[in-house]
C-alpha cells in the first residue's frame, strides 16, 4: 500500500558468517573501532609471520564483505574500502579488523534499504565529504558520497568510499575532489532518470560541510589558488554554472557522507545509519 520495496541481505550475511566461523561471535556496534589506524607497517615482517598469514582467507573474506557493501550495506563501504588497501600485505591487525566487520554484520543482519513511495515527482539529493590526509602510508585523502532518490530524496541509490588518486594540499582541496566525484554520479543519475521519465526540473542539491569548497565550486576568481588542481575536478563548476547542481552547506554533524570517510563512534555511526534509512523497519 505504501508503494515501497524493502531490500536486505539477511540470509547472505548469515551464510558468510557461517563460512568464516563467525556465527557465534559477539556483535560489534560499529564496522571498525573508532580509533582504528591501519597501515602497511603492520604487515608481516618475519618469514614465520608471513607463513602464518598465508592460511588466512583475507581476500576471500573481503570479497564477501564487498558484495554486501555494494548491494545493501552502505554503512560498511568505508571499512571494506580501507581494508582492501591491504589485500596484498595483510597482517594480524588487518585480519582482526576484517573479523570486526563480520561482528558488526552479526549485530545488524536485519538492516535493509527501502525504495519507492507515493510521490509522482521523486527528487535527488546528494552529500559528499572527505577525510583529509589521514592515511599514514601515502597521505592521500578518502572521498565519500551518497546520492539519494525518493519522495524527499531519502532512499540511497549510489554510495562510494574511495581513496583519492591524487595528494591534496588542504582540506578544501580534498573536499573539492570529493564533491566533483559526487557531481559526476549526480549528472549520470539525472540522465538515467530522464530516460525513465523522472525528469529533474530543479538543480540537485549537493550538501558539503566545507564553506571554502562551496566557494571554490562557484567562484572562478580563485584561479591562482586552484590552477594546480587537476582540470578534471573543475567539472563540478560547469554543473553548478548550468544549474544542474547546487552546492549547499550542511553542518558536519548532519553530513550523511561522513560515514564513508572514517571510523565513527558508536552513537554517531548509529545516527547516520538511521538517516540513511538502514535500520530494519
Amino acid at each position: 500500500k505504501k508503494r515501497t520495496i524493502n531490500i536486505s541481505q539477511t540470509h547472505y550475511i548469515d551464510s558468510i558468517l557461517e563460512k568464516f566461523g563467525m556465527s557465534d561471535a559477539n556483535p560489534a556496534s560499529t564496522p571498525l573501532v573508532y580509533t582504528t589506524n591501519l597501515s602497511k607497517e603492520m604487515s608481516p615482517k618475519s618469514q614465520e609471520e608471513i607463513d602464518t598469514m598465508e592460511d588466512v582467507p583475507y581476500q576471500v573474506a573481503l570479497g564477501s564483505l564487498m558484495y554486501a557493501a555494494v548491494c545493501t550495506r552502505p554503512d560498511i563501504a568505508h571499512s571494506v574500502g580501507l581494508l582492501s588497501q591491504f589485500s596484498t600485505c595483510y597482517g594480524p591487525q588487518h585480519w582482526t579488523a576484517v573479523k570486526h566487520v563480520f561482528r558488526y554484520l552479526k549485530g545488524t543482519r536485519d538492516y535493509s534499504l527501502t525504495f519507492g513511495g507515493s510521490s509522482l515527482q521523486p527528487s535527488l539529493t546528494a552529500f559528499s565529504d572527505a577525510d583529509y590526509a589521514q592515511n599514514p602510508d601515502h597521505r592521500k585523502s578518502t572521498s565519500g558520497h551518497i546520492v539519494r532518490f525518493g519522495d524527499e530524496g531519502e532512499s540511497p541509490v549510489i554510495w562510494k568510499s574511495r581513496k583519492q588518486t591524487c595528494v591534496t594540499t588542504s582540506t578544501v582541496e580534498a573536499e573539492y575532489v570529493a564533491a566533483c566525484t559526487a557531481a559526476k554520479d549526480v549528472a549520470w543519475m539525472r540522465l538515467f532518470l530522464t530516460e525513465l521519465s523522472f525528469h529533474q526540473s530543479v538543480s540537485t542539491p549537493l550538501f558539503i560541510d566545507n564553506a571554502g569548497t562551496i566557494v571554490l565550486t562557484k567562484d572562478n576568481s580563485f584561479k591562482q589558488r586552484s590552477k594546480h588542481i587537476d582540470v578534471q575536478y573543475h567539472y563540478i563548476r560547469e554543473l553548478v554554472d548550468s544549474k544542474v547542481l547546487a552546492t549547499l552547506h550542511v553542518p558536519s554533524e548532519k553530513n550523511l557522507a561522513d560515514v564513508f570517510t572514517k571510523p565513527l563512534p558508536p552513537h554517531r555511526h548509529f545516527i547516520l545509519c538511521k538517516s540513511l534509512g538502514l535500520p530494519a523497519r
